[in-house]
């Protein structure tokens, strides 16, 4: 998953796998790439969904 375009971003797929991984995480502990991976879907949707919201402000 490429996470530096904002372009082809699939919000609903990345909060799928951050839950999945948080899951798993909170279960038995996760790999260092894993861990990486949960940290950067974190902010990709914290950035996604603060695009979003800007965007719906700018719309008014």
């Amino acid at each position: 998953m490429n996470l530096n375009t904002l372009e082809n971003f699939d919000l609903e797929k990345a909060i799928a796998r951050r839950d999945k991984l948080r899951g798993r995480y909170n279960r038995s502990g996760l790999s260092n790439t894993d861990y990486n991976e949960l940290l950067q879907l974190n902010k990709a949707i914290e950035r996604a969904l603060k695009d979003k919201k800007e965007g719906e402000n700018n719309g008014q």
